[in-house]
């Protein structure tokens, strides 16, 4: 009798007012996330989110923390602050960046925490990673070089980091060889009349157009944005109205629903 007495009491103390217990694993954190998300407090969802990585770095568990991750990116960059999950980002690629891979998330963050790296002033760490991002693994399904829209995203974002450094390695490498490759890929795909595969290039040929233009060729940019202009009506028409960025993916973390997209450089 005194033991379902006692029970009773601790139950009324957990569930009393101020007395709620706090979330104590990965998984109550992440359950905590959603509410917070819905009311669009991202700041808290952030939170939220990064408590939950904490729990999936002490258990060493990859899975756990690229979702984590996913969760701390969506809710930065919807409070306009994504510079936040820089830290978290850095970490999962360090120690978990096979777990990343095997995601299927790994080209779409690997993209979009560069671009928040040359917004926030490091731009050599951000053309270091669209350029490692263009060679990450090769020989596996999640490497760029399967889906080509997604490569042309990261060389129009390289084209455009480096900018600032025109005379780079980085900025020869997207204005020569990558730009080979383009040429090489358009002229396969349309013998094939396959202009579906050829999505993107046109974005990434502009880019490279205006850093070439920066590095003193006036007349090779001009020539280039010209051919980027004719594969710009290609793609108009293979789209038929639809949106040119790369469609956003829905992604579900326990009960929390998130929809992230591709970042672009402007």
């Amino acid at each position: 009798m005194r033991g379902a007495i006692a029970a009773a009491m601790a139950l009324a103390l957990v569930f009393a007012p101020g007395c709620q217990r706090k979330p104590a694993s990965w998984k109550e954190w992440m359950d905590e996330a959603p509410a917070t998300w819905k009311a669009q407090r991202f700041g808290e969802t952030f939170e939220h989110c990064r408590k939950a990585m904490d729990y999936a770095l002490e258990e060493k568990s990859g899975p756990r923390a690229v979702a984590s991750l996913e969760c701390m990116a969506e809710a930065a960059t919807r409070e306009g602050k994504v510079a936040k999950a820089l830290p978290a980002f850095e970490l999962v690629l360090r120690d978990y960046d096979a777990d990343l891979r095997t995601s299927g998330a790994a080209l779409r963050l690997r993209n979009n925490f560069a671009v928040a790296m040359v917004d926030e002033g490091r731009k050599q760490d951000g053309v270091d990673l669209f350029d490692s991002t263009l060679d990450a693994y090769e020989g596996t399904p999640q490497s760029s070089r399967t889906d080509y829209r997604v490569r042309m995203l990261l060389a129009a974002n390289l084209a455009r980091g480096v900018r600032v450094f025109p005379d780079s390695d980085a900025s020869i490498r997207v204005s020569t060889e990558i730009l080979d490759e383009i040429d090489n890929h358009l002229v396969t795909e349309r013998f094939r009349k396959n202009p579906v595969a050829t999505l993107g290039t046109a974005e990434a040929m502009a880019a490279i157009a205006e850093l070439i233009r920066l590095r003193g060729d006036p007349r090779a940019a001009n020539e280039l944005a010209a051919k980027a202009r004719e594969q710009l009506a290609i793609e108009d028409d293979v789209l038929e109205g639809q949106m040119r960025r790369i469609p956003c993916v829905n992604i579900n973390i326990r009960s929390l629903v998130l929809r992230p997209c591709y970042a672009s450089l402007r």
